[in-house]
């Protein structure tokens, strides 16, 4: 999943001819007065949704006010996410806001379109039984059928009507576009002209077709910390959770990852991290995993638990005792399956101990944690 901006996202609404406020993108403190008139929105351009809860969507009554806004909110962080610009957008009086998306519905296997006649915060979650939920063709074409139907079940005089219908198309040709998984619009207002507006939009693409749209790879990375994408790049997932003193985890496999990590927390120790070198690994996909946890001062003690398949004991080994030669972090090891007894071997040659069930290596954990009080 590729999250855009509300910037970038709304470039390509005008670009589909959808009316969006006018709007300037401050990178900078400004110097002068931007061409917006005041009072004005100052909306915080991060990668996450619940902007204005968090206290990254103001008002700006002029542009002295904008300036103490600017100072105030740059060095605040949304969710867990930095601010690099902001968007200051005209505010847009309106009496009437709809909620707008399409989306992929993972248990249908197809796009779904979801309009109410109430708009506002969280109406997914506060009313979702005022949502009208329609299931779309998964080929591109015009919605006709589909629009008859939509507005049968709203009440809205025909002209906004008739823009509402232009606005779906315009909106599903967009989502085809983009690759999107998600084009949501909340609120969507009528404007002074009758016009219908998109005041906020979140936008994600699918990861998948990102070689399409290769402008956004720095937005996905933006989503990870350096040594996350450091692992990404090599074929590994990893995900960074605790920030205090713990048991860094290193598996081959998603489903392992995860029952490790519960029996980590059974012994009473706690998961610094979730990471998956993934099937196939060989020696330097471990021993960058190796690496990359040890770099990590919490990490106390590093669990490794591989159960080879196509990944093999014996390429394994040989990444460990790589590592061991340059590092004196505490290892705990346990491999099982392709070539064991022969990676067995390599590690004993160099006094590097594994053990081949779960218990035998979670007994010796449960040791190491009383020893260092983890």
């Amino acid at each position: 999943m590729v999250r855009l901006f509300e910037y970038q996202a709304k470039r390509f609404l005008k670009q589909a001819g959808i009316s969006i406020p006018k709007s300037e993108l401050i990178r900078d403190l400004p110097e002068n007065p931007p061409p917006i008139k005041f009072p004005a929105m100052l909306k915080a351009q991060v990668l996450t949704g619940g902007r204005k809860k968090a206290g990254g969507v103001v008002e700006v009554e002029d542009f002295s006010d904008l300036r103490q806004q600017y100072l105030t909110l740059k060095d605040k962080k949304i969710r867990g996410f930095s601010i690099d610009s902001f968007l200051l957008e005209e505010k847009i009086p309106f009496d009437v806001e709809f909620y707008f998306s399409i989306l992929i519905d993972r248990d249908e296997k197809r796009p779904l379109l979801l309009f109410s006649q109430e708009g506002g915060i969280d109406i997914e979650e506060t009313a979702p039984e005022l949502i009208y939920k329609k299931p779309l063709p998964p080929v591109r074409k015009p919605l006709a059928e589909l629009l008859t139907d939509l507005e049968l079940k709203i009440s809205l005089e025909h002209e906004i009507i008739s823009k509402l219908r232009e606005f779906i198309n315009q909106c599903w040709n967009l989502a085809w576009e983009l690759d999107a998984e998600l084009l949501e619009i909340n609120p969507l207002v009528i404007g002074p002209d009758k016009n219908l507006l998109a005041l906020d939009v979140h936008v994600k693409l699918d990861e998948n077709a990102l070689f399409r749209h290769g402008e956004f790879e720095e937005n996905l990375r933006r989503e990870f910390t350096a040594d996350e994408w450091s692992a990404r790049e090599k074929g590994m997932a990893l995900v960074e959770l605790e920030q205090k003193e713990g048991v860094g985890i290193i598996c081959n496999g998603a489903g392992l990852v995860m029952a490790t990590m519960d029996a980590v927390k059974k012994q009473g120790g706690t998961p610094i991290n979730f990471l998956d070198i993934g099937g196939g690994a060989d020696r330097t996909r471990i021993l960058h995993a190796l690496n990359l946890i040890s770099k990590n001062k919490n990490a106390k003690i590093i669990l490794v638990n591989i159960f080879g398949g196509i990944t093999r004991c014996d390429e394994i080994a040989h990444g460990i005792i790589e590592f061991k030669t340059k590092s004196s972090r505490e290892l705990l090891i346990r491999m099982i399956g392709t070539n064991f007894e022969k990676g067995k071997e390599m590690l004993a040659e160099k006094n590097i101990p594994s053990f081949r069930t779960m218990p035998e290596v979670l007994e010796a954990l449960k040791t190491k944690i009383r020893e260092i009080n983890l």
